[in-house]
């Protein structure tokens, strides 16, 4: 991460798994998809069209947030912690 070459560590991570760090390609049915069994379901189909990635900056900090999360983000940055000290990352970039 950017931040970490930099020597800015964040104190708290936040994360999720990809089938909930996801916008479903913009199609939310396609969430549904994801609670198919694994063996049904390639996994190509899976990470690529029912869970594409979520961007993300230099940094790792994701250019969106699940909702819960963000909520979470902001309960930290009510609490007293500053941007630099939590950030909201893709499981891919953990």
């Amino acid at each position: 991460m950017e931040s970490c070459r930099l020597g800015v560590m964040p104190l708290i991570v936040l994360t999720a798994d990809r089938a909930l760090f996801t916008d479903f390609g913009g199609l939310n049915f396609l969430g549904f998809g994801l609670c198919l069994p694994y063996r049904l379901v390639p996994s190509f189909i899976e990470y690529n069209i029912l869970a594409p990635r979520i961007p993300a900056d230099e940094g790792g900090r994701a250019l969106y947030a699940p909702y819960a999360l963000a909520k979470v983000e902001a309960s930290l940055l009510a609490s007293g912690f500053n941007r630099s000290e939590v950030l909201i990352t893709p499981p891919e970039h953990v």
